[in-house]
């Protein structure tokens, strides 16, 4: 018998508030589940994972809730202008308790004339760094010996 919507879903918190996270679906509720099992073996949790025990026994409100994932480590390497005041930044990047990424993001002026990242973009895990690069390599040399 297949189930509806309503079915799917699984209370967390009896009584709540009705926030975003009162309520999961069952791959939520399963990974809610994962990371509970990890920190009673005493695994370290990665920062999703603390993140959606701290949400899912949250009974605050969204607003109160604390901050997403903080990052570690952001470091620009590139800038390249894209005109009417947009760019693209390639940024290495980490959040605490993650692996490192490669971040290519473009990114516009906002209402108060600061840069403000768009949903533009395209991230590569650290360990396919260099596979990318190679493929940059081989593309630079098909197009030099075709120049």
């Amino acid at each position: 018998m297949p189930r509806d919507d309503a079915a799917a879903q699984l209370t967390l918190l009896p009584g709540a508030r009705g926030g975003r996270y009162d309520t999961a679906t069952d791959a939520e509720a399963a990974a809610i589940g994962r990371a509970l099992v990890a920190e009673l073996r005493g695994d370290d949790l990665t920062v999703s994972q603390r993140a959606l025990l701290a949400n899912a026994r949250s009974s605050a409100p969204e607003e109160e809730r604390a901050p997403g994932p903080v990052l570690d480590q952001d470091q620009t390497l590139l800038t390249l202008d894209r005109g009417e005041g947009a760019e693209l930044r390639v940024r290495w990047r980490r959040y605490k308790g993650s692996a490192h990424f490669l971040d290519l993001r473009r990114f516009e002026r906002g209402d108060r004339g600061e840069m403000v990242p768009t949903r533009q973009g395209v991230t590569i895990r650290g360990h396919e760094v260099q596979k990318l690069l190679a493929a940059l390599v081989k593309l630079e040399a098909s197009r030099e010996a075709t120049a």
